[in-house]
């Protein structure tokens, strides 16, 4: 027994089928009420949405056609003002140009000025120390010793040109030489400067750098007789070559003279001469490129250099 009673009226457990029949009519009824409202509902939204697209399409074709109005009448307006506006920025930039060139001009007027104030007048003729005449006659000699070292005749004559500041050699100005002799002529009053410093306690850097002093003079045949002006030329210029060398060697060991992209000299004076050959960009590892270093102590410009050590 489980203390409960299973006992049940017979007639009271059975339901009422018209109760039941009646609540699922009506709850059919409602359902299908609800489905009508449902359907009613989807129409209009139907409705409504294929309204909104015919107003949709018919806003975009009056946007196109408000578009292309403004594209008939407001685009040539539009190009105009885009011109203008351009033509005033050119303009602009023009003046702003024009503005800075007056400030400009007038700074450099105001430094003319403040120059002209502080020269001197154009009436005044500024006047320049003499060079000491003593001085200058012992440079000739210097030089005229380096011109007899070089082949030149024992009474050869150095004068100095004070107008024109150059050297004359026998009364003929260095410059009416030709070329040849132009650049032997001023290789020579290079030496004789830093030989005169250097004997006269002279300030001097005590090196000089000649660039091809001899390249250009051209050597004759001693067969060929010399014609005219040619007679001291033939003399000179068939010893001048070996002589130039030894007195490059025998040059004291407080000065230096670099000879670039010249003549090389012969094995007996290249060994008293510190003789350096440079190949190039083609150098090879144990080559040097050229004169002045660049990313190593053995790479350097492009030539031909000798110089004492």
């Amino acid at each position: 027994m489980d203390g409960f009673d299973h006992s049940h009226d017979g007639a009271d457990s059975v339901p009422d089928a018209a109760a039941v029949y009646q609540s699922a009519t009506a709850e059919a009824a409602k359902m299908q009420g609800l489905q009508r409202d449902l359907q009613a509902a989807i129409k209009d939204l139907n409705g409504r949405k294929e309204w909104r697209e015919n107003e949709c399409s018919a806003a975009a074709d009056e946007v196109s056609r408000i578009d292309r109005k403004l594209d008939s009448v407001l685009a040539p307006t539009r190009a105009h003002a885009q011109s203008s506006l351009d033509e005033l920025v050119q303009r602009r930039l023009i003046l702003q140009t024009w503005q800075s060139d007056r400030e400009e001009a007038a700074r450099l007027r105001a430094l003319k000025d403040e120059l002209d104030q502080t020269m001197p007048s154009a009436g005044q003729k500024q006047t320049w120390a003499p060079i000491d005449p003593v001085a200058v006659t012992a440079l000739c000699r210097v030089i005229e010793k380096v011109l007899i070292e070089w082949s030149w005749p024992d009474d050869v004559r150095v004068e100095f040109d004070d107008k024109a500041y150059d050297i004359k050699v026998n009364g003929k100005a260095r410059k009416s030489h030709g070329k040849g002799f132009r650049a032997v002529l001023n290789s020579a009053l290079a030496v004789g400067v830093i030989r005169y410093c250097h004997a006269n306690g002279k300030p001097h850097p005590k090196f000089i750098v000649l660039d091809s002093p001899l390249t250009t003079v051209k050597q004759r045949d001693v067969e060929q007789p010399p014609v005219g002006d040619q007679a001291e030329a033939q003399t000179i210029n068939q010893t001048i070559e070996p002589l130039f060398w030894e007195s490059i060697a025998n040059t004291s060991p407080d000065l230096q003279i670099i000879v670039l992209d010249n003549k090389e000299p012969g094995d007996e004076l290249a060994q008293n001469l510190n003789l350096q050959l440079f190949a190039g960009p083609t150098a090879g590892p144990e080559e040097r490129a050229g004169f002045i270093p660049r990313s190593n102590p053995s790479a350097s410009d492009e030539g031909d250099a000798l110089r004492r050590p």
